[in-house]
């Protein structure tokens, strides 16, 4: 799996595209395990949808770029040496 580059500049995205994102990153982390428990991964998505909820668009929009590029860095682990 060839690892993805990410920005760290604010984005443009709108709620729903990051939500999306996000959840299509989350699903990548699940599946490539990396060492870490599907429950430790299920249990960012959950704390992430919480903290997004009654947040303002741009707000939750950003919490939801930065736990997609969390879930980039876990399933990229499964390429890591061990």
């Amino acid at each position: 799996m060839a690892a993805r580059r990410v920005s760290l500049a604010p984005s443009d995205m709108t709620l729903p595209e990051a939500r999306a994102a996000a959840r299509r990153a989350y699903a990548r982390a699940k599946a490539a395990g990396g060492g870490l428990s599907p429950l430790v991964v299920d249990r960012l998505w959950a704390d992430t949808l919480l903290a997004i909820d009654g947040q303002p668009a741009q707000a939750a929009s950003e919490m939801l770029r930065r736990s997609e590029h969390l879930f980039v860095l876990l399933a990229d682990r499964a390429t890591w040496p061990r």
